[in-house]
């Protein structure tokens, strides 16, 4: 390529000229740079044109101003100086040929329309803008020289010469992202056609050999470099710290309703739960939200919703949306049914096959907490949100729960590590982080959650049931076994999670507990964030549903991308467990009954719109035929009156109306 390196010797000066170079990621004037550490680049090498910024965050690449562009290496504040050796290889492919120069796969990663000549073109001519006009002026003067010597017309640039006539085909760059990759079919989201492997195929889903995120194109991602670690998963949400308890939508939402179209899900389907929470969810303010306004959103959550219910078993589905997973897989292997057979199997897999699972908290019985207790529990965490003096000696029972598990787990004989005089000061254990000794934050978030209980608590007397909606926790792992052991050893257990177990084990020590079970596996890369989602929204896991999910979900799923893989590892991989899918479970068989009560449930609304267009006609005709009985007898009131004489003005206004309303009777 032509034109766009710059010579060393005037570097430095053109940097300072341009104020968009490395230096200062084109945010600002030089002068907004405080000092040389922090420029990165190959300066050596090469600068950017001041719109390469621009025309790569157009592209969609993402960390454009941190990445190198002749090999591929991040800057970061820890190894900036050995950044700034080039390695001499292709960010994209090890095996280009075009090593110290900008890889042309990077410049049109993101949209086939682009061709480097006129990127090149483009970014020469805002280049030669900044230069001023003398400038321009003497390489117009050069390039005319050059048109006359090689006998070519003035005006023609070398760049449009030697510009190829298609753009090449480059079978190694990373696919390209946006909302065109978005299954389109006009056809029903569950239908007869079959993929490559001969299963059913639902449609709103895309092959894996796909983009892995679904990406709307007013939220592009960038494609990763293919055999490269990505330094960051394209994620369907954007990587922020959001508690569910600080959008308000979310308090507005009636969850209760799922509990019944859960228990429909035999005669209507999986449709009017999916379509229920994908309203909720785009109501909800959630990071999601904003995607799900894209009119192709749709289909994707759809689409995803019923691969996850399809591949599950149903009677499970309906347990953990309307009834007590932990009590169901009791009774079922007790009488050797399918649930507790489906149960163990998801188990034994979910070790080496990502999945979601839940951790519901019940009795040893498996029965979900009574009003009573839930009352009593929801008391006590106020109480320790209030930090009083009068209750310290409540708070530090709770918070010696942890220090008594761990004596126990090490056989150790020292004294607990938290005092009484902690708790007398204010401090809590569960609401302290390592920046600040109390957190408002999880306060406030436990206010909420203790809010949404209270509100559970009287939906439910006001019903006449005396046992709580069972209190959740939903999560992904790559490893269940792994993560399970994690969540009982208190290492990856989130805080309010221990707070609830330890409130227990204060006022009914060995009673309730906080269980473990696998409810779905997860068969695609591009659907493992959804699945987080969507269950986490059917199951009222967040707190301001009762639940104990504090997180928005689907915010960490960096795992699922694989980053130690190859891409034909990663394939192989998900492969694999697509296949064990489908050989294991009852995916395919689900699928074909999903579609036959899709289509009843499709002609039963039909149906009904029939129905009604009838009842209404029926309406208009009876409305039309006493309207005919009032015209008649008008019209003989009026015969009878013209009998006896002139008809007077109020009578001959009457028998105009009567004249005009069988006129419009007749159109």
């Amino acid at each position: 390529m032509e034109d766009t390196n710059m010579a060393t010797s005037s570097l430095h000066q053109q940097h300072q000229q341009f104020g968009q170079g490395l230096g200062n990621n084109g945010d600002g004037p030089p002068g907004d740079r405080q000092d040389d550490k922090s420029q990165r680049g190959h300066y050596a090498d090469v600068i950017r044109p001041p719109d390469f910024m621009a025309v790569m965050k157009d592209a969609g690449v993402k960390h454009f101003h941190t990445r190198c562009m002749m090999c591929g290496e991040t800057a970061t504040s820890h190894h900036r100086k050995t950044w700034r050796e080039c390695r001499g290889r292709c960010p994209l492919n090890p095996n280009h040929t075009h090593t110290q120069q900008i890889c042309p796969d990077l410049l049109k990663v993101a949209n086939e329309d682009w061709c480097i000549a006129h990127l090149e073109e483009s970014m020469k001519a805002e280049r030669d803008t900044a230069r001023g006009p003398e400038t321009l002026q003497r390489q117009e003067q050069r390039r005319e020289s050059q048109c006359e010597h090689r006998h070519e017309a003035p005006g023609v640039s070398s760049l449009d010469r030697q510009a190829p006539a298609a753009p090449p085909k480059f079978s190694n760059a990373a696919p390209p992202q946006g909302n065109w990759q978005t299954n389109r079919s006009p056809t029903p989201y569950l239908d007869d056609r079959r993929s490559s492997s001969g299963s059913p195929q639902i449609t709103g889903t895309r092959n894996r050999n796909q983009a892995v995120q679904y990406s709307p194109s007013t939220h592009k991602t960038p494609a990763q470099p293919h055999n490269v670690p990505a330094t960051d998963p394209t994620d369907l949400l954007t990587d922020v710290d959001i508690d569910s308890t600080e959008l308000p939508g979310m308090a507005l939402i009636d969850v209760d309703r799922y509990v019944d179209l859960a228990r429909r899900i035999p005669t209507d389907g999986f449709l009017p739960l999916i379509k229920a929470g994908f309203d909720d969810e785009r109501a909800s303010g959630s990071p999601l939200s904003g995607i799900m306004e894209d009119p192709e959103f749709p289909p994707v959550w759809q689409g995803a919703c019923d691969r996850f219910f399809c591949s599950m078993n149903e009677e499970v589905l309906i347990e953990t949306i309307a009834g007590n997973i932990d009590l169901a897989y009791l009774k079922s292997r007790a009488a050797g049914t399918d649930v507790a057979q489906y149960i163990d199997k998801l188990r034994d897999r979910a070790s080496y096959h990502p999945s979601c699972y839940v951790r519901p908290l019940t009795d040893t019985n498996g029965s979900a907490m009574s009003l009573d207790h839930y009352e009593q529990m929801l008391d006590i965490a106020e109480r320790y949100c209030e930090r009083s003096v009068a209750h310290a000696t409540e708070a530090y029972n709770i918070d010696c729960i942890a220090d008594e598990e761990e004596s126990q787990t090490t056989d150790s004989q020292d004294t607990t590590g938290w005092s009484l005089d902690d708790s007398r000061k204010g401090i809590r254990r569960h609401l302290q982080t390592s920046a600040n000794a109390f957190s408002e934050s999880r306060a406030k978030c436990l206010r909420a959650w203790i809010v949404a209980g209270r509100a559970r608590i009287r939906h439910c007397r006001s019903q006449g049931i005396n046992l709580a909606p069972t209190i959740q926790y939903v999560g992904y792992a790559m490893n269940a076994a792994k993560r399970r052991k994690g969540h009982e050893s208190r290492n990856s257990a989130s805080w309010l999670s221990l707070l609830v177990s330890d409130i227990c084990e204060t006022q009914w020590p060995g009673l309730y507990r906080l269980k473990f079970y696998v409810i779905c596996l997860i068969l695609d890369p591009g659907l493992g964030q959804l699945c987080e989602v969507v269950f986490c929204r059917y199951l009222r896991a967040y707190t301001v549903n009762g639940g104990l999910s504090i997180d928005w979900a689907g915010k960490s799923i960096s795992s699922l991308a694989l980053p130690e893989l190859t891409d034909a590892e990663r394939d192989d991989f998900w492969a694999r467990k697509q296949k064990w899918i489908e050989k294991n479970t009852d995916l395919t068989a689900n699928v074909t009954l999903e579609g036959q009560r899709r289509k009843a449930l499709y002609k039963a609304e039909y149906m009904q719109k029939i129905a009604a267009g009838k009842k209404r006609l029926a309406q208009l005709k009876q409305r039309t035929a006493n309207a005919k009985s009032l015209f008649a007898q008008a019209e003989e009131t009026l015969r009878i009156e013209r009998k006896k004489g002139p008809l007077t003005a109020k009578n001959a206004q009457a028998l105009e109306a009567v004249e005009l309303g069988k006129a419009i009777l007749k159109r």
